[in-house]
């Protein structure tokens, strides 16, 4: 009986793939601790811009934020920590205008 040899590739890196949500602008409620703070660095791998949104510790905060914008190429920030109780209209809006301002920003960049 003859043996077959099979050659296996190695997988694509994700550097070699293109970045799913580069150009996008995500908010992370909680995103300075626990499940939201993977969640954070999660997005921010897949090159998403982010909100971190917390409501009392912005040291924990202002950390991931530095951690994600230190892997960051870019020159401007991919990241930002912002205070808003989400359970209060006016400073959710207040979180989402920051979020809007970020995505146009992006956008003028790359024009």
């Amino acid at each position: 009986m003859a043996s077959k040899i099979t050659t296996v590739s190695p997988p694509k890196t994700i550097q070699s793939q293109p970045l799913q949500l580069q150009d996008r602008v995500a908010i992370v409620t909680g995103g300075s601790r626990g499940i939201g703070k993977a969640i954070s660095l999660h997005l921010a791998s897949l090159g998403a811009k982010l909100v971190v949104n917390y409501t009392s510790n912005s040291s924990k905060a202002d950390l991931v934020v530095s951690e994600i914008n230190s892997k960051s190429q870019s020159e401007s920030p991919q990241a930002v920590s912002f205070k808003a109780d989400v359970s209060d209209p006016i400073q959710v809006k207040a979180l989402f205008d920051v979020a809007e301002s970020i995505r146009r920003k992006r956008r003028l960049e790359r024009e």
